[in-house]
């Protein structure tokens, strides 16, 4: 289940106000800085796959346990999503079974930072090295009973694995049915708690019926969330086999071909599969051999979907990231500079923090201080965050 996102402070403390004390769903911190997220780096995982195993829910760092909103003004955005990300990606397994999202709101006081956790089929673990040498890896079952994230015992584990697993079972049932109806003799396979390797024959077939047939736009959105189940399976695992490049080959060509055909909401589809593809160094070869200059030449007519930046940005169009944001600033492309600050690695950039600084200073004295007001106020945040470096 999707949860619902906040786009201001005053919606998540309604949201607070609503809700009450810690639950099943719902977990506060009051997190300081960067460095007191690193050293709960343990309680964080296994607070978010507990959400992950129970049905979804909140991580909200900026409010305390008797829910006063205190902020996260000493924490940079960035340096916690990127720090975050990679714990989930190296400590959770399955990876493709936790679906999250990290976002901050602000308002004059300062920010506060919700990591969403959606629920999905399946169930997921949490790994850490312990002993001495920090050589034995063991694996956690978190879930959340009540406000509280506990480690559940292979019996209680084994428990509520059966009942997620029928579950499971259920939904897909259900999407077998409606592809029956639908689009008989396609058939949507059924999910279970364990990963199954990339099918290519999939890939491969639906491609070929996206070309070949008129569909409706309801049964081209079914193949292609389809294509994008396979595509997360190399995404989640971070690497592909030999033997199903080809089929990526296809995928990309495919895709080229798609986004020159249709409408922007297909399109944003596309860019999201070709995303997850960016993400495997033997994919992302593919990416950049096959679309790389058509990609480029959309981004330059003026076209700004969160995707293509993405994707472009991994090709090593926007160089090391602060060349693309100080285009961003002189053309005034206010989300191309949301996007970039997003991605930038700011522990890469520290030791010459004060150069950039003085850089982003002076972009600012040639724009306009009350039309170019919003973009002054973001590369003002972007030299406070360097400044807490």
């Amino acid at each position: 289940m999707e949860r619902k996102k906040f786009d201001s402070i005053s919606e998540l403390k309604e949201f607070i106000d609503s809700e009450g004390e810690e639950s099943d769903i719902l977990e506060y911190k009051d997190y300081k800085t960067n460095d007191d997220v690193k050293r709960h780096q343990d309680e964080i995982i296994d607070c978010i796959v507990a959400l992950a195993n129970k049905r979804g829910g909140y991580l909200i760092i900026g409010v305390d346990d008797d829910k006063n909103l205190v902020y996260a003004n000493n924490i940079v955005f960035p340096l916690f999503k990127d720090q975050v990300e990679k714990w989930i990606d190296s400590f959770v397994d399955p990876r493709g079974l936790l679906d999250m999202q990290i976002k901050r709101v602000s308002d004059d006081k300062g920010q506060c930072i919700i990591i969403y956790v959606n629920s999905k089929p399946g169930v997921c673990f949490a790994r850490r090295k312990e002993g001495r040498e920090k050589g034995v890896t063991s694996y956690f079952f978190p879930y959340r009973i009540g406000g509280s994230t506990k480690k559940l015992n292979f019996e209680d584990f084994f428990k509520i694995y059966v009942q997620k697993f029928l579950e499971s079972l259920a939904v897909s049932s259900e999407l077998i049915k409606k592809e029956e109806e639908k689009m008989h003799p396609i058939r949507v396979r059924v999910i279970s708690g364990k990963e199954k390797p990339f099918n290519s024959e999939l890939v491969n077939n639906y491609i070929n019926i996206l070309r070949t047939l008129k569909l409706s736009t309801k049964n081209i959105d079914r193949l292609l969330q389809s294509i994008r189940n396979e595509v997360l399976k190399v995404y989640s695992r971070r690497k592909i086999n030999e033997e199903d490049l080809p089929a990526i080959k296809n995928l990309v060509a495919f895709a080229c071909e798609f986004i020159k055909n249709t409408d922007e909401g297909m399109t944003k589809k596309i860019f999201g599969i070709l995303y997850l593809l960016t993400k495997v160094p033997e994919t992302l070869h593919i990416v950049k051999e096959t679309c790389y200059d058509y990609l480029k030449e959309i981004y330059e007519h003026g076209k700004r979907y969160d995707d293509l930046v993405k994707i472009l940005d991994a090709c090593g169009f926007f160089g090391d990231r602060i060349d693309g944001i100080m285009k961003a600033i002189e053309s005034r492309d206010q989300k191309l500079l949301d996007i970039l600050v997003s991605r930038l690695d700011f522990a890469a950039v520290k030791e010459r923090k004060f150069e950039l600084i003085k850089e982003l200073v002076l972009k600012t004295n040639s724009l306009d201080q009350e039309r170019d007001k919003e973009i002054i106020n973001k590369v003002f945040n972007l030299i406070t965050q360097l400044e807490e470096l």
